[in-house]
C-alpha cells in the first residue's frame, strides 16, 4: 500500500470575493487530485477571503449553499480529501470555520477555539476539537491563531490524529520571515506528539490588516521540515510506520508519560 500524501497550498485569495476563490480552489483541487494526493489544505477563510466586517460577512455568507453544493459534487468526482475555509453564520453571530470533504460528503467542521485580539469583536469562539479520518490518515485541523496553543495539539494526538493541519491567514511578514518563525514553533507540536504538521497562509490582500504572503510546509514527526514553498504548494508523502516505531520507543513517546494529574491543579488554579 502506498504512503498517503499530503498538499498543502498557499492560495490565492481576494477578500469577499468567493465565486473567483472558488473557482481558484476547484482548480487547485483538480490539479492535485490528479497527482494522487490524498488530502489538501487550504489556508484560513480561503474561499471567502479574510474578511472581518459584519456586513461583508453576511453578504458572503449568502453564498454558502452555492458553495457548498460545487465542493460536494467536486468531491464526489475526487479521490482526494480537502479542508477549505469559510465563515459559518449562526444566531449568535459568526465562527471561522474549516470544512472538510471527502468522497462526495462534507464530513466535518471545525471551528476557531481560540481567536486572535482582532478578531473577537467580529466572531464568536467555537468549543469543540476534533480529529477527522480519511482513510489512514487521521487529521486535525487547527486555524491559526489556535496553533500556538500546545494543549490543541496534544488533545488531537490524543484523540487520534497523525497529521495536524494547520490552515493559516497571517499577514504582514514576508515569506521568508514567516518560515523562520514557523521553524521555531511547529517542529516542537509535530516532535512532542509523534505527529505529521502541515501549514500553509493565505496569499493576497486583505481587508486594513496587511497583505499575506503566502507559504506551505511540512514536518515530520520528529520535527523535521520535509518541504517547503514559499509562493505555491508543496506535496509530502507521509510514513506513517514512523508514528508507529515511535510510539514503541519507551523514551521518544512522550504523551504516554503526561502527568494530567498535577497539570490539571494548576490550569484550575489559573482560571481561578
Amino acid at each position: 500500500m502506498k504512503d498517503p500524501k499530503l498538499a498543502a497550498v498557499s492560495v490565492l485569495s481576494l477578500s469577499g470575493k468567493v465565486q473567483d476563490n472558488l473557482i481558484t480552489t476547484i482548480s487547485w483541487i483538480k490539479k492535485l487530485d490528479e497527482e494522487g494526493v490524498d488530502f489538501i489544505l487550504f489556508p484560513e477563510l480561503n474561499i471567502s477571503g479574510y474578511v472581518k466586517d459584519p456586513q461583508k460577512l453576511s453578504a458572503v455568507c449568502l453564498q454558502r449553499e452555492d458553495v457548498f453544493e460545487a465542493l460536494t459534487q467536486l468531491s464526489k468526482q475526487t479521490k482526494a480529501a480537502f479542508a477549505v475555509g469559510f465563515p459559518e453564520k449562526v444566531e449568535q453571530g459568526f465562527y471561522i470555520a474549516h470544512y472538510v470533504f471527502s468522497k462526495g460528503k462534507l464530513i466535518g467542521k471545525h471551528r476557531k477555539t481560540h481567536l486572535g485580539s482582532t478578531e473577537k469583536g467580529f466572531f464568536i469562539e467555537g468549543n469543540e476539537i476534533n480529529v477527522f479520518q480519511i482513510g489512514e490518515l487521521s487529521i486535525g485541523i487547527q486555524l491559526c491563531y489556535e496553533s500556538h496553543f500546545p494543549e490543541l495539539s496534544y488533545i488531537q494526538a490524543w484523540q487520534g490524529a497523525n497529521v495536524l493541519a494547520m490552515a493559516f491567514a497571517s499577514p504582514r511578514e514576508s515569506s521568508e520571515e514567516k518560515l523562520a518563525r514557523f521553524k521555531r514553533f511547529l517542529p516542537a507540536r509535530a516532535y512532542d506528539n509523534n505527529t505529521y504538521v502541515m501549514a500553509c497562509n493565505l496569499s493576497g490582500k486583505s481587508d486594513n490588516i496587511g497583505d499575506f504572503s503566502g507559504l506551505a510546509c511540512v514536518f515530520d514527526p520528529k520535527g523535521n521540515l520535509l518541504t517547503e514553498n514559499k509562493a505555491g504548494f508543496c506535496v509530502s508523502s507521509v510514513d506513517l510506520t514512523q508514528i508507529q516505531r515511535i510510539k514503541q520507543s519507551r523514551m521518544a513517546f512522550f504523551n504516554q508519560s503526561k502527568r494530567l494529574d498535577i497539570f490539571q491543579q494548576y490550569y484550575q488554579h489559573e482560571n481561578k
